[in-house]
């Protein structure tokens, strides 16, 4: 390309004309940037001779035609590269950058019991490989790939990195934690009489462990490293089982015990013959009798039964023994009688009859019968546990109920209140000479004490167990036997009921008339009791 100047020659004469070749800029297109090493198109746009493509940069550059003016790059470095294009006489450049982009790790932050896990990543261009950090190894089932499983073998922190699209990483931190497992079987503390035999259970989420133990004796486990399983030890005492899993333990406490076996049941059977016994005690088990009434016969449904009945002939106290697991325990039963109780009134005011009931917590048929006071006594349903009976007088009387081979009696008193008079004529002529109280009845009133007072408030006359025993007063006076004159007196009188267990007290005036004389008693003083 310049300047040129052509000359023509003729006719003797010369001419020149200049003309200029001139070189025209290529147009140069294509992409500012670029990630991952992405191949990527370069276009020129050129006249006249087409040119070719060169390039410089930090890595290598491959044209898939550098004498083409549309061509396809890759280079294999990230940084910055500046393509030219010769034609025309010309050069054009362009700049273009190849940038590196950070994945994106997606995973958990957290696993249990050395779980296999998944780690995934978002990377644009190049694929890019896996390492790790942490206190174990971490196995990647892909390791070049975006997403691999993994797998771990120690707990703790562990951080994860995804290296692509250059030198640019990424990284994800994944906890690996320790769960403590869990014992479904047996029950912590659980006591196990005369067995020297255990199911063992425990659940844990993973990482299987295995059974360890603490105790006094030695230890066989079936499968020492299932989760189910059973154990055997060769001596009784405390143990702790220990399940060992997901970086942790966990334990139960065991206790094989050889105590004495214990005996279930009433230690008083009332009304009946027979008993259930049971035991908790379930190793050579052996029922047995001790002692038992004379001529008395006692048995066990089943003598090596952990549930038994006891069967016996009489009434009494029976010793009867326990022995399982070498030990021996001994109960004594007693099988007793059981009287009814009858439910009725101890007194019965001015009334000839009465309810009966008769109670009993056992089943008894019986029938009702008069035991004491005046014969003639009628029951309603003399066969039924609830009777009404009446008496032929009044009085006191006694009725009986049989149950349980037994016999209940209650004691009834049939009468009407006291009566006391309020008048007195003490003039021997056979008509009110006695101070005489009606219906005082020496079967119900145990006790008395009658007390007269002159109007004055002095004691002219006193008497314990008045009237109980025929003793009715005449009208003298406690001291020298003298009778007494007309007035007005006053009496207190004082009674114990037996059968209601009460005290009843009387009181009120009395009038005596010895003779026709209205005088006072006023020079009577010295009648007074001192």
């Amino acid at each position: 390309y310049g300047e040129y100047i052509f000359t023509y020659l003729g006719c003797g004469a010369t001419e020149n004309i200049i003309v200029n070749m001139n070189s025209i800029s290529p147009i140069l297109s294509g992409p500012e940037n670029v990630s991952c090493l992405d191949s990527f198109e370069l276009s020129a746009q050129v006249e006249g001779d087409t040119g070719i493509w060169s390039g410089q940069g930090p890595g290598n550059i491959s044209f898939n035609n550098s004498n083409s003016l549309n061509t396809t790059v890759t280079v294999d470095e990230y940084g910055e590269y500046i393509f030219t294009y010769l034609g025309c006489g010309a050069t054009e450049n362009i700049i273009v950058n190849m940038n590196s982009i950070n994945p994106i790790i997606s995973g958990p932050n957290e696993i249990f019991c050395l779980e296999q896990f998944n780690l995934s990543v978002q990377n644009e261009g190049e694929t890019g490989y896996w390492r790790f950090d942490g206190p174990g190894n971490a196995i990647f089932e892909n390791p070049n790939q975006t997403n691999t499983s993994v797998t771990i073998d120690e707990y703790g922190l562990y951080t994860f990195y995804y290296t692509g699209c250059g030198a640019n990483s990424n990284f994800l931190t994944v906890y690996s934690n320790k769960i403590q497992p869990e014992i479904l079987n047996p029950i912590n503390n659980i006591e196990i009489y005369c067995d020297l035999n255990i199911n063992l259970e425990a659940y844990v989420l993973g990482d299987n462990g295995y059974w360890s133990y603490e105790g006094p004796g030695n230890v066989t486990f079936e499968n020492i490293n299932s989760i189910n399983t059973s154990a055997t030890v060769d001596r009784f005492g405390s143990y702790k089982f220990i399940y060992n899993g997901c970086g942790t333990a966990n334990l139960v406490n065991v206790n094989f015990l050889d105590i004495e076996p214990q005996i279930n049941t009433s230690s008083i059977i009332y009304c009946g013959f027979e008993t259930t016994l049971s035991t908790d005690a379930n190793q050579e088990l052996e029922w047995a009798i001790i002692n038992k009434p004379h001529n008395a016969d006692a048995n066990f449904s089943d003598i090596n039964s952990q549930n038994t009945n006891l069967v016996v002939s009489e009434y009494g106290k029976y010793m009867i023994s326990l022995t399982s697991c070498g030990n021996t325990s001994v109960k004594e039963i007693s099988f007793e009688k059981e009287a009814p109780y009858i439910i009725a009134p101890n007194f019965q005011n001015c009334v000839l009859n009465a309810e009966l009931i008769a109670y009993s917590d056992y089943s008894s048929n019986g029938t009702w019968t008069q035991q004491a006071g005046n014969p003639g006594a009628i029951f309603t349903n003399p066969n039924s546990r609830v009777t009404t009976v009446t008496v032929p007088s009044y009085g006191l009387y006694q009725f009986s109920f049989p149950g349980c081979d037994t016999l209940s009696t209650v004691t009834i008193g049939f009468e009407c209140p006291i009566i006391i008079p309020n008048s007195l004529t003490p003039n021997g002529d056979g008509n009110n000479d006695f101070f005489i109280i009606q219906n005082l009845n020496p079967q119900i009133y145990t006790e008395s004490i009658l007390t007269i007072y002159n109007r004055w408030g002095r004691k002219v006359y006193t008497s314990i167990k008045y009237g109980l025993e025929n003793n009715w007063w005449d009208g003298k006076t406690t001291i020298n036997n003298e009778q007494i004159i007309d007035g007005t007196y006053f009496y207190s009188y004082e009674i114990y009921n037996s059968l209601l267990n009460q005290k009843e007290h009387f009181t009120g005036e009395i009038s005596i008339f010895i003779s026709n004389s209205s005088s006072s008693n006023e020079i009577n003083d010295e009648l007074e009791i001192r």
